[in-house]
């Protein structure tokens, strides 16, 4: 009885000192591009490919594209394509930070219409290191649900 009782408690102790599901997620590698390393549980976009993005409803309501093809369409301009946003991006990101006003200027941005193709003048003369509109989006909205 003793002994079955001194099995049981260490079946116990074993089994439960791991959460249930406790690596079994797949963690995804970093994704490097241009010197840049992308987290890809965080930005899945330059990890998982623009069309596999384009077709997760979650990732592309956030950006606001309520279809897959308008999606597409945005992200196929050349001005929007994931890697001239991407290339930029540590630049863009250290101009911000830069300015010290970097909350505002997001804000400003945001009002303006982050799906912008381009970025207005008044936002290039204080960012200038901000080539692409997909840039400043990503610099203003480093982690998917925003600042």
């Amino acid at each position: 009885m003793r002994f079955t009782l001194i099995i049981l408690a260490a079946s116990a102790s074993i089994c439960c000192s791991q959460p249930l599901g406790a690596g079994t997620e797949q963690q995804l590698k970093p994704y490097y591009l241009g010197g840049v390393e992308f987290d890809c549980q965080l930005d899945h976009e330059p990890c998982e490919g623009t069309q596999t993005y384009c077709r997760s409803e979650e990732w592309r309501k956030e950006d606001g594209y309520e279809t897959e093809q308008a999606c597409l369409a945005a992200r196929e301009k050349p001005e929007n394509a994931v890697d001239a946003g991407v290339q930029d991006l540590p630049f863009c990101y250290s101009n911000l930070l830069a300015t010290g006003n970097s909350r505002d200027i997001c804000n400003d941005w945001k009002k303006k219409g982050s799906n912008a193709t381009e970025i207005p003048q008044s936002l290039r003369k204080k960012l200038p290191k901000c080539k692409t509109a997909v840039s400043l989006t990503r610099a203003c909205n480093p982690h998917p649900g925003g600042n």
